[in-house]
């Protein structure tokens, strides 16, 4: 894709890239749930995770919600919000 032309998406990171998410607001970001981790650090505006690009943004996570009935084993209910 061509640079910067998908804004929206993040990279969720906690020293090494481990998931991807969705921007769906200015201050919130949606993934899935079996990547939860209680701080995550959020990197929107990459184009190419293994370099630096100078368009990146690097935002630690305020808060992280996993869905009340998310199940691991099946992964019902696989979603989380992230709060930036």
């Amino acid at each position: 894709c061509r640079k910067n032309s998908v804004p929206y998406i993040a990279s969720l990171n906690a020293g090494y890239h481990f998931c991807g998410g969705s921007l769906i607001s200015s201050t919130w970001v949606v993934s899935a749930a079996h990547c939860y981790k209680s701080r995550i650090q959020v990197r929107l505006g990459e184009h190419n995770i293994a370099v630096s690009e100078g368009t990146e943004q690097f935002i630690d996570s305020a808060n992280v919600i996993r869905h009340p009935s998310y199940n691991s084993y099946n992964l019902d209910n696989d979603i989380m919000l992230i709060k930036l």
